[in-house]
């Protein structure tokens, strides 16, 4: 078992096995974890790229703690501003001019996006009962098609959150995008591709964007990396189809 702690709420839970950023995600609501709280780890302060990396194990004391702000730090920032308003020097120019650019429009789309049923996650949602999701495919991204070589962003959001509430106390899904050949994609643009790569789609922050950057057109595919779920009493009421996630995928240029 795992203890966790934010201020005055505790909770002892069995998730070894999981990072501290997903029991940030999965426990956030449960015990109101602040989004600026430290993650201290038997005794020790952790970073954000550390919490995505650290993971938990059996006996761990797990605290979640804020941190108080500078208010000489936010005057120095405050006085500096009103220099830069204060300070400035306006030019102005009495001359204008026209010039026409030749753009044509093109009846395809830069990228398709399409649902990937090969592997699609599945699990039984029962009242009271925490456990977790496994693993599946979602969608494919298709930029081969059209051609186009340049960075895009996925937005990945959960489409029926009234519907999952009603069935869900928590549901924490991790997502990471892999090219054709099935290695990772950094999307947390640090330059590096590596475990830390992955986002948490959740009941409370249901929307997430995945930045790509292209080396060359290809297939990616959107997948679930892992997910947890803790589910609400059950006496009656939900269909049988209130527990499955409807998610929606869209694309944007870079």
């Amino acid at each position: 078992m795992i203890e966790i702690r934010f201020k005055g709420n505790y909770e002892a839970a069995d998730i070894a096995g999981l990072t501290i950023a997903e029991a940030r995600g999965l426990y956030k609501p449960e015990l109101g974890i602040a989004d600026k709280a430290v993650a201290v780890l038997n005794g020790k302060k952790l970073n954000s790229t550390a919490e995505a990396a650290t993971i938990l194990k059996n006996n761990d004391n797990l605290e979640f703690k804020t941190v108080k702000g500078n208010k000489a730090m936010y005057l120095v920032g405050a006085l500096l501003l009103a220099m830069a308003i204060t300070g400035g020097v306006f030019a102005f120019g009495f001359n204008t001019s026209t010039a026409t650019i030749n753009a044509a429009i093109a009846n395809s789309d830069f990228a398709a996006v399409t649902a990937n049923t090969s592997s699609t996650p599945a699990w039984t949602a029962r009242g009271l009962q925490k456990n977790q999701t496994g693993s599946g495919t979602l969608f494919d991204i298709n930029t081969s098609t059209s051609g186009y070589t340049g960075d895009f962003v996925a937005k990945v959001s959960l489409a029926n959150i009234d519907d999952l509430v009603k069935v869900y106390h928590n549901l924490t899904l991790s997502i990471e995008i892999r090219d054709s050949a099935n290695n990772l994609m950094d999307i947390n643009e640090d330059g590096i591709s590596n475990n830390n790569d992955y986002t948490l789609l959740t009941l409370e922050n249901s929307s997430v964007t995945l930045n790509i950057k292209q080396n060359a057109v290809g297939v990616y595919t959107v997948k679930l990396r892992n997910g947890y779920f803790v589910c609400n009493a059950k006496k009656s009421g939900p269909t049988s189809g209130a527990g499955t996630p409807l998610l929606y995928c869209e694309l944007a240029q870079r």
